[in-house]
């Protein structure tokens, strides 16, 4: 099984039963897991603390998931890995956010294909 020990992960979505079960998901492998309900909060997040993979609801009222990945950008230094969950096809989101994001997840989401993805990305290959 992988382990993700060591490796921070913030979980942003307005829908707290969704955190729920991907926390749930991300503590099985031995992730740090934070959380925050909207993109506002997020970006405060992240700007004072240094994040391994942000995974964001793309859109939320108290700032959406969009935005947070273009002010995430624009800190200026590491950028976490990131990526996005939802309801709208990859090609209405935009070019701008989504240039840089890992992968973007479907809703309904399914939680071991998010899990498994964001473990293969954040792990070393190198032994």
């Amino acid at each position: 099984m992988i382990s993700l020990k060591g490796k921070r992960i913030l979980l942003v979505d307005d829908e707290a039963a969704i955190r729920d079960m991907l926390k749930e998901e991300f503590l099985l492998l031995e992730a740090t897991i934070e959380e925050a309900d909207g993109g506002h909060a997020a970006l405060e997040m992240v700007k004072a603390g240094d994040y391994d993979a942000v995974i964001s609801d793309a859109k939320m009222p108290e700032g959406d998931g969009l935005e947070l990945v273009v002010e995430i950008r624009r800190l200026g230094r590491r950028l976490p890995k990131i990526f996005l969950c939802s309801g709208m096809s990859v090609g209405d989101l935009g070019n701008a956010a989504v240039s840089c994001v890992v992968a973007v997840f479907e809703k309904p989401l399914d939680f071991e294909k998010i899990t498994n993805l964001v473990a293969a990305s954040l792990v070393d290959p190198t032994p």
